[in-house]
C-alpha cells in the first residue's frame, strides 16, 4: 500500500473514532434529557473553506456538537451544551489565543447559560471560546467566561473544561470525564 493511502487511512480512522466518539455523548447525554441540537441529527459543526486559496482548511481540525433540554422546544433557553474534539489547532489564523499550540488532541465541553427567556443566540464556532480564556487549563479545570457589552452575545456565561483526548479511550471514560462533568455544570445554578 502506498503512502498516500495508509495517511488517508489513518485520516479515515481518526474521523470514524471521533464520530463514535460524539455518537456516545449523544447517547449519554440523551440518558439525561439533552437532545442534539442541530438541524439535523446526523449533523455536526466544523470549520473547513472550499476556497482554493486556504487548503489548509479543506479538512476539519474541530468537530462539535451541541445538546438542549429536551423540554426546550424551537428554541434553546436554557443551558445549551456542547462536546468538542479538536484534533488541531489552527495556529496563524488569528482566532487562537492559546500559546503554546497544543500539543494532542482535545475534547473540550461545556454549557453556555441562557436568561431563561430569550433564544441562545450561538454559532458552532462558540465552542472555541474555552480557548481565549485566560484561566483555561488542560486537565479538567472548568474555566468561565462572562461576555461583556462589547461581545454582543445574548447569553450570560460559558463554563468549559478540556482534557486530551487520549484519556477518553471508550463510552466510559466518556461518561467519567466528560458527561458527569457536564452533567454538574448543567445542575449548578
Amino acid at each position: 500500500m502506498s503512502r498516500w493511502n495508509l495517511l488517508f487511512d489513518e485520516l479515515d480512522r481518526v474521523y470514524r473514532e471521533c464520530g463514535q466518539l460524539l455518537r456516545d455523548a449523544d447517547a449519554q447525554l440523551d440518558a439525561i434529557d439533552y437532545r442534539c441540537w442541530h438541524a439535523s441529527a446526523n449533523q455536526m459543526g466544523m470549520q473547513t473553506s472550499q476556497s482554493i486559496a486556504k487548503p489548509s482548511e479543506w479538512f476539519p481540525r474541530w468537530l462539535v456538537r451541541f445538546y438542549a433540554h429536551k423540554d426546550d422546544g424551537e428554541s434553546a433557553k436554557g443551558p445549551l451544551a456542547f462536546v468538542a474534539v479538536f484534533l488541531s489547532d489552527q495556529a496563524g489564523r488569528g482566532d487562537w489565543k492559546w500559546d503554546p499550540r497544543i500539543e494532542e488532541p482535545l475534547v473540550v465541553a461545556g454549557v453556555i447559560d441562557g436568561d431563561g427567556k430569550t433564544p441562545i443566540n450561538w454559532a458552532y464556532w462558540t465552542c472555541k471560546w474555552w480557548f481565549w480564556l485566560d484561566d483555561a487549563e488542560i486537565g479538567g479545570a472548568v474555566s468561565t467566561f462572562e461576555p461583556g457589552p462589547t461581545h454582543k452575545q445574548n447569553w450570560k456565561r460559558m463554563r468549559a473544561f478540556a482534557i486530551p483526548l487520549s484519556r477518553v479511550s471508550g463510552f466510559s471514560e466518556l461518561e467519567d470525564l466528560v458527561v458527569q462533568p457536564l452533567r454538574a455544570l448543567l445542575d449548578a445554578p
